[in-house]
């Protein structure tokens, strides 16, 4: 079987949860002799030639792109162009992957490109190409609230929303396969019209790396014996502003002045633009140390040494992957309720803390601070086994779920 992935960010250089996902599903799919090639549409500004192959087409700054003004919504310009409703360049730069590849079903991540399958099945070649939709979120409502707090005009919001709804809409209703990262989101896409069955693939961490004693030992010049939580994160703005609204609202006076918070990945600049953490620039220095661009010996030698997890996620559906990756390490985690969407048999777990206000969430980070390392009894050990992807791919029985979605012989 060959499967062409299609979404909107290149997977070279998996960083931000997306990425993390779509190359699982890669993974995955090598390992039981699926072949599997994907390409993107992606925002040129975020990524480096190194970050992206020869399939992958950066967005065009087009004058008749009736989305460009709208902030926030790269996807969307992404999948418009794909779809070559006006300009055939990107969607020729596509269609010559997916003619090289020729492949058996097309799986799409998020919603997004689906302007430019719709469009290749209009070629009689191509009217019969099965589509499976892997969806990460509720698209449409997750896109509203996050336009809603950047303060976005109230039009624009309405334009962008009524527009993913619908592309999301059309897509169940093509998919020959719907699958969800949550049961949340399961139960919702089985109650709207659609194609095929709906399945759950929650999401999941890879196998860690030991971290290398040069690594380790940057980090313990940094932090030397103080405790420290760790938040890792892309430049998403609901990180950005999770994070400013959850830990550090009104400064983080309760810890002491010296560093105790290690903040990973392309969030950092946003964070430390946003006013919160200007208001109070001084403390703040005091307490936090970037990591805008770790390497993967940095990033693992910062988990492997942090005290606990942070997860200050306050919009969005599906599941969270800094969740998992939270309770892979064993280690104390403070969240909202929305960062454990998906992992709702470790709402009680030994180790979690569940703060859904500032005050609270700031509480149970000092809180978290002043108590010993998480010693986990081993029956939880296990459990946590379940949060990496070879344990959620085995459950899934993924291929011949579309084999039967297909019909095709197992």
């Amino acid at each position: 079987m060959k499967i062409l992935g299609l979404g909107t960010y290149p997977i070279i250089k998996p960083v931000h949860g997306g990425q993390r996902r779509v190359s699982a599903f890669r993974d995955y799919y090598s390992s039981v002799g699926v072949q599997y090639q994907y390409a993107c549409v992606y925002q040129g500004a975020h990524y480096t030639q190194e970050d992206v192959s020869s399939d992958d087409v950066a967005i065009m700054a087009l004058d008749n792109d009736p989305y460009r003004a709208i902030p926030l919504i790269d996807d969307v310009r992404a999948g418009w162009q794909a779809g070559g409703e006006t300009n055939l360049v990107t969607h020729k730069r596509l269609l010559a992957v997916a003619e090289r590849f020729a492949p058996d079903v097309i799986q799409l991540e998020q919603p997004f490109m689906w302007p430019f399958v719709k469009r290749l099945r209009q070629d009689p070649r191509w009217a019969e190409m099965p589509v499976i939709y892997s969806s990460q979120n509720l698209e449409a409502p997750l896109k509203r609230d996050m336009l809603t707090s950047a303060n976005v005009r109230s039009d624009d919001v309405r334009v962008a929303f009524d527009l993913i709804n619908r592309t999301e809409a059309e897509l169940c209703r093509a998919a020959s396969l719907i699958i969800a990262c949550s049961a949340e989101d399961q139960a919702v896409y089985r109650k709207m019209d659609r194609g095929g069955e709906v399945m759950l693939i929650p999401n999941g961490v890879s196998r860690p790396v030991p971290p290398s004693e040069a690594a380790l030992s940057r980090v313990k010049s940094i932090y030397g014996k103080n405790r420290f939580l760790f938040f890792v994160g892309s430049a998403y703005p609901p990180n950005i502003n999770g994070f400013a609204e959850m830990a550090i609202v009104d400064g983080v006076f309760f810890i002491p002045p010296e560093k105790q918070l290690a903040i990973c990945g392309g969030l950092c600049d946003g964070i430390f633009q946003t006013a919160q953490y200007q208001r109070y620039l001084s403390a703040h220095s005091d307490r936090v140390q970037f990591f805008p661009s770790p390497s993967d010996a940095e990033l693992s030698a910062v988990k492997d040494a942090c005290h606990g997890v942070i997860l200050p996620v306050t919009l969005g559906g599906g599941s969270n992957l800094k969740t998992a990756e939270a309770l892979a390490l064993g280690k104390w985690i403070v969240a909202t309720s929305t960062a454990m969407r998906g992992f709702d048999e470790f709402r009680n777990a030994p180790g979690v803390i569940i703060a859904d206000d500032p005050k609270a969430f700031q509480r149970a980070m000092a809180d978290v601070l002043r108590r010993t390392p998480l010693k986990l009894p081993a029956d939880q050990k296990l459990k946590r086994e379940t949060v990496y992807w070879d344990h959620a791919f085995l459950r899934s029985n993924l291929v011949a779920q579309i084999n039967k979605s297909l019909e095709y012989p197992a």
